[in-house]
């Protein structure tokens, strides 16, 4: 289920579910909660990159940013956290 579609409750609840039972999810959120800056826009390539030192793939990001709901522009790559 695209947790967009849910109340702000049962998302805060499928968030948490998600973090505890996925690692490459909980590597993507710590990966968003520990930048320095407020980015709006995140290049799928450059998430992948990061997160592929300890074993996420490209594949495996896409799939967590799309569960987020959180589609990648397919033109250039680039996904948006504020979708």
């Amino acid at each position: 289920m695209n947790m967009l579609t849910n109340s702000n409750s049962e998302r805060l609840q499928e968030l948490r579910q998600l973090y505890k039972n996925d690692g490459t999810a909980k590597a993507v959120l710590d990966d968003f909660a520990g930048r320095q800056r407020n980015q709006n826009v995140t290049k799928v390539e450059r998430l992948a990159t990061a997160l592929s030192a300890t074993d996420h793939s490209y594949h495996d990001v896409l799939k967590v940013l799309r569960r987020l709901g959180k589609r990648p522009q397919e033109s250039n790559g680039l996904a948006s956290r504020n979708s």
